[in-house]
């Protein structure tokens, strides 16, 4: 699942790697810090994506 949404943050693809995020944090208590970093690199992307408009 982690590989999964590492593939679609490549692709630009926002609006599924916030919700495959969502599942994963339903699915997986253990590995919270996964989902923290994958927020933190979505948080990064967008802010980028954002100023270049």
């Amino acid at each position: 699942m982690y590989m999964l949404i590492d593939i679609e943050l490549k692709k630009s693809n926002f609006s599924e790697v916030k919700k495959l995020t969502k599942n994963f944090t339903i699915i997986c208590s253990t590995f919270c810090d996964k989902t923290k970093s994958i927020n933190e690199r979505l948080k990064n992307i967008e802010a980028k994506d954002e100023s270049k408009q």
